[in-house]
């Protein structure tokens, strides 16, 4: 019975590990957490396998375009949907449990590649791998899985190798293969793989490698028809074996690789700054207690080295986001211990670097978890806020941070899914406005554009802004800012909130050329806006400055408002007159939709407005739960959807339940001539797709 038993030196490692996270079992939801909504049937509320199962044949996630391919990954977030009800706890149970194995595997290798001292060895190595930094991100994140579910096939895999080395049966050797193709199928750094089964090889003891150099070249060349399936695999769902290339295919790549690679390197070996004196004194004992083989060195190197390849784009911050690319480097630096030869000094110092890094993981655990409360805050306010709000009047998120303290929150484009959460049981709707301050894919077009936020405040919305309090909430003053000019100068005084003052018009006196408005903030140094070309109307000459296109402006509402406009390059006895708009020129819709139900096509059914004059121009804005599309229209015709907005919209529509977008359309000035902007009422249909 006792021959049976696992060694306790290979289980004293997966039992801190477990210790270490038990706790993020209990954790929620972040930022890329939300995709798991791609693989729920369209009501949310339960699993659509035949989507899991899709991921073996198609880019994952069904996303169109995308060059992942990771069915494995789509598989286990499907069982742990399933199990959970939509809960979070599974998914985290899940994460918890591949870096346990890992962790005994890592032991069990550093025991067979060690055999003067086996048990000693084993146990530093797994608590290295167990209680380094580098993988809160890899454990406690859900998205973190990415990177721990396929070092876990990948360590198995390796564990598989080995045992096969020891006992030469075929049926392991297939047993390896068939781990290798699991590791391809979770993510594409297991492209590695075939590397760092050449260096068990070149590292296994008691065995000349140049004797045996025809065996080694054998088993790596056996193992061929694996890549070739996975390259097939990949090939049939993605038609490419790689990503698109980089502007500067040949020499980008390289300059990102040498130049991120002793960066992560050396976080690898000190993952913080306060560690850097002990892991010193650690490389010292190691320099010391060293078994003196230069080719085992050398080779765990190259391994750290040849891992770090399918991550060179990615980068690691000193507070370890982005750590998750990393973790599987781990493997290496706590095989390096396989290389030295056992002493009690030794013992003592790598005991002391266990303990640092164990304290310090404990310390990024408490991190995730407060920022696990805090997205559970902002859901809670979130959800509230959005019961009392109507399509007609409708609630814009203008921000949520991308990143808190190292912690991967939320992503700029994907706020509504704290709202919608798997399994929920409402469907909230609310505009997503990131795109304005971050640059979200697929709405560059309004990038740092603000001019939406205006409309929805026109239309009696509300904007939402997260902070560390909870939610500043943005509403449209009713009352008109009392505009005072000083006298003798061409200054008005007064303080206002920018979405209150949307137009500025100037009267000057005589012909004019030019002018120029400059605004003060509370808070901010003055900023000058050219008006548009002047338009003379008589013996006066008038000029537009339109604000609602000004991000700096519209900022200043979060720093006190607007207290003062000047008026420059016109003299200011010449000034007349400063007006101040609350909105543009109103635009009437042709036949306001309210509600309609639109199936998504080349031509949504949307018509345009009749043109308020030759001169100007139609935009036609569309504002969903992630993002937001300005697409050139013509007056009085249908608007017409080009291919990448519709195949954005088609992403969407399979997490957003609600099916609700807002639009208006926007008559602006062309070639910056002298006319009133002009803006049609907020209005909102449902888009469905079909097929």
């Amino acid at each position: 019975m006792s021959s049976r038993r696992v060694p306790w030196h290979l289980l004293v490692g997966p039992a801190v590990a477990l210790a270490l996270y038990a706790r993020v079992i209990g954790g929620d939801l972040l930022s890329d957490d939300f995709l798991t909504g791609y693989l729920l049937e369209p009501d949310g509320n339960s699993v659509a396998w035949r989507e899991v199962f899709a991921d073996f044949w198609r880019p994952w996630l069904g996303i169109e375009g995308s060059v992942l391919y990771r069915p494995l990954m789509s598989l286990s977030y499907g069982l742990d949907l399933a199990i959970g009800g939509g809960a979070a706890w599974p998914l985290h149970l899940t994460n918890v449990v591949t870096h346990v194995v890992s962790t005994f595997c890592v032991a069990l290798l550093a025991s067979w590649l060690c055999p003067a001292t086996p048990r000693r060895i084993a146990v530093l190595a797994s608590l290295v791998f167990a209680t380094h930094p580098a993988s809160v991100e890899a454990v406690a994140w859900v998205s973190g899985r990415v990177s721990s579910l396929e070092t876990m096939w990948s360590c198995l895999t390796l564990v598989m190798f080995g045992w096969h080395l020891r006992i030469g049966c075929r049926w392991v050797f297939l047993g390896t293969a068939g781990l290798a193709m699991f590791a391809l199928a979770t993510k594409e750094s297991a492209a590695v793989i075939p590397f760092t089964l050449l260096a068990i090889d070149l590292l296994w003891p008691e065995r000349d490698w140049r004797v045996d150099l025809g065996a080694i070249l054998r088993r790596q060349v056996l193992l061929i028809p694996v890549w070739m399936l996975y390259a097939g695999l990949r090939w049939s769902a993605l038609g490419t074996l790689a990503g698109p290339p980089l502007p500067d295919a040949t020499a980008t790549p390289l300059a990102l690789y040498f130049g991120s690679l002793a960066t992560k390197a050396g976080i690898i070996l000190v993952p913080s700054s306060g560690m850097l004196a002990l892991v010193v004194a650690c490389m010292l004992a190691m320099l010391v207690f060293w078994r003196g083989s230069i080719r085992r060195t050398i080779v765990i190197g190259l391994w750290v080295g040849v891992f770090l390849v399918p991550a060179y784009a990615i980068e690691v911050t000193p507070q370890l986001a982005g750590s998750r690319v990393l973790y599987g480097g781990v493997i290496a630096l706590a095989l390096l211990l396989s290389t030295l030869r056992w002493h009690t000094l030794l013992a003592f110092s790598c005991g002391a670097w266990v303990l640092v890094q164990a304290l310090h993981t404990v310390a990024m655990t408490n991190n995730w978890q407060r920022q696990w409360q805090e997205c559970a805050r902002l859901r809670t306010d979130l959800e509230e806020r959005l019961k009392s709000s109507a399509p007609r009047q409708p609630i814009g998120v203008v921000r949520a941070p991308a990143q808190q303290r190292g912690v991967p929150f939320l992503n700029p484009n994907s706020v509504f899914a704290v709202a919608q959460r798997p399994f929920a049981k409402h469907n909230h709707a609310m505009i997503g406005l990131g795109f304005v301050a971050d640059d979200v894919p697929d709405a560059s077009s309004l990038h740092l554009d603000p001019s939406p936020l205006h409309a929805i405040l026109n239309a009696g919305g509300r904007l939402l802004t997260w902070t560390e309090r909870g939610f500043l909430v943005t509403e449209r003053s009713r009352a008109a800012p009392n505009v005072v000019r000083a006298e003798g100068e061409a200054r008005w005084d007064f303080v206002a909130s920018p979405y209150r003052i949307a137009v500025i018009e100037v009267v000057v006196r005589g012909k004019a050329d030019r002018a120029s408005v400059s605004w003060w903030g509370t808070a901010a140094p003055p900023r000058a806006v050219e008006c548009m070309s002047g338009v003379q109307d008589g013996d006066v000459t008038r000029f537009f400055a339109d604000m609602t296109h000004d991000v700096m402006y519209a900022a200043a509402s979060y720093s006190g408002g607007i207290t003062r406009l000047d008026v420059d390059g016109v003299p200011s006895e010449r000034v007349l007159e400063l007006r101040t708009h609350a909105q543009p020129a109103t635009l009437v819709l042709t036949r306001p939709l309210t509600g309609t139900a639109l199936t998504l096509s080349d031509e949504l059914g949307i018509r345009a407005p009749a043109a308020p004059s030759p001169d100007h121009e139609c935009r036609f804005v569309l504002l969903g739960p992630h993002a937001g599309h300005a697409i050139p229209a013509e007056w009085g015709k249908p608007v017409r959807l080009p291919a990448k907005i519709q195949l954005d919209l088609r992403r969407v529509d399979r997490v957003y339940r609600a099916k609700k977008y807002w639009y208006y359309f926007e008559g602006r000035p062309r070639d910056g001539r002298a006319l009133m902007p002009a803006r049609s009422a907020l209005d909102w249909v449902r888009i469905e797709v079909k097929g």
